[in-house]
């Protein structure tokens, strides 16, 4: 017992030091630095096409290339166009950027990811039931997490989908929660009459997986989920709010942008948009794996589409339970993605504590514990061996669709 508190408090310390350093290297790069090298300048050049060219060129490479340069010119050289590709209903966040100077505007869009990822792993902590102790060392092992250092540094997107994955994480295992203490209470009464827990999955999933949609191509089958489990309202809340979104998009951007955003997309997920190689954007999953074996393209298309249905039928047919779906789900679609970004990573931070607390109602426990701290592992070498950082997401997935096998009624919590 006395090694296992002193394992226990010895991972915690670490991971309180590496979330301490981490966030200690970001302040003194960003008050000291001359702040080359993040993604950030892309998004703060859209916040000046905005100001200054207004929302119907957003998706013209030759105007984002314009304003890019306005940004880089600090720095003299010459730099490539980084494409701007999120879609159309999350462009307006960045307009304020471009109202503050460069450099207050990088430090005011880290400190907006710092409280949305503080409150993702919140949300997320409460919806994997991790309390006290599981609590402490699900929440420091979540902020020491080397994606959450990348994508604060980069200053990127991922912490708005991380904050609406969380939420909507935390709808859907607290409707999973009220209706099994329902099922308890009515058992007696009529046990015919009730309904599959995945009938208690309420509008604020689907509405917070909708607003999830920052990189659609990052959660396909969260949706999937939701439909496949016919938690109708939840399909209806996500279906009410993505028409939302589009038409929002319209009224701001107006049909001709929004069509623009297709063109550039659809290609890009599979050679690059542009002549932009994908090849080093998709080490991270199995399409890398994939690439690395030799594959053509046409092939890695095929696999992948093969695995996302495979993985939808699966989750249609289980009977795991509520968080080892949803952990499921999330891992899937990364792993499944055509394409994605070290920053991306971090949100693997949401079906990482799902998985977390969901240990005890695993068939295997033991080996989930074992999974859940080798991907904690393979996710801090991202920088030094990707493909070991692939492994460990392709590892997860498949461990997780072991466990949603449906080969009996899992133990609930």
């Amino acid at each position: 017992m006395r090694l296992r508190n002193l394992g226990y408090w010895a991972a915690v310390a670490t991971c309180v030091e590496l979330a301490l350093g981490e966030l200690v290297g970001w302040l003194r790069f960003a008050f000291t630095s001359d702040l080359r090298g993040p993604d950030f300048f892309g998004y703060y050049g859209i916040s000046l096409l905005l100001l200054h060219r207004g929302p119907g060129v957003v998706y013209d490479y030759a105007v984002q290339k314009q304003f890019q340069d306005q940004v880089t010119a600090q720095w003299g050289g010459q730099y490539n166009l980084l494409p701007y590709l999120l879609p159309p209903w999350v462009t307006p966040i960045f307009y304020p950027l471009g109202l503050l100077p460069f450099r207050a505007a990088y430090i005011s869009w880290g400190a907006s990811i710092l409280l949305l990822v503080a409150l993702a792993i919140a949300l997320l902590l409460r919806a994997a039931g991790l309390r006290g102790r599981k609590a402490l060392l699900g929440g420091a092992a979540a902020a020491a997490s080397l994606p959450v250092y990348v994508l604060l540094l980069q200053g990127q997107s991922d912490a708005l989908m991380l904050a609406a994955l969380a939420a909507s994480s935390l709808f859907l295992t607290r409707g999973e929660r009220v209706l099994s203490e329902t099922l308890d209470l009515a058992v007696r009464v009529d046990s015919a009459r009730l309904t599959s827990p995945q009938r208690g999955w309420g509008a604020g999933a689907g509405g917070f997986a909708a607003l999830a949609l920052v990189k659609p191509q990052l959660i396909l089958l969260l949706p999937a989920l939701l439909l496949v489990r016919r938690a109708w309202r939840a399909v209806a809340a996500f279906a009410a709010v993505v028409a939302l979104l589009v038409l929002l998009s319209l009224l701001v951007f107006g049909w001709q942008a929004l069509l623009q955003w297709v063109r550039i997309l659809a290609p890009w997920a599979f050679s690059g948009g542009g002549g932009f190689a994908v090849d080093t954007q998709s080490q991270y999953s199995l399409r890398g794996l994939l690439q690395l074996a030799g594959l053509p393209l046409t092939a890695q298309l095929a696999v992948l589409i093969a695995c996302l249905l495979g993985l939808a039928a699966l989750l249609w047919r289980s009977r795991a339970e509520v968080r080892i779906q949803v952990a499921l789900a999330l891992v899937g679609s990364f792993a499944l993605s055509p394409y994605q970004h070290a920053h991306d990573l971090s949100l693997l931070v949401a079906p990482g504590l799902l998985l977390a607390g969901a240990l005890p109602s695993l068939q295997r426990p033991r080996a989930g514990a074992w999974v859940l701290l080798g991907a904690w592992l393979g996710l801090e070498l991202l920088v030094f061996v990707p493909l070991l950082t692939a492994v460990a997401v392709v590892a997860v997935s498949g461990f997780l669709a072991w466990e949603c096998w449906p080969s009996g009624v899992r133990r609930r919590r």
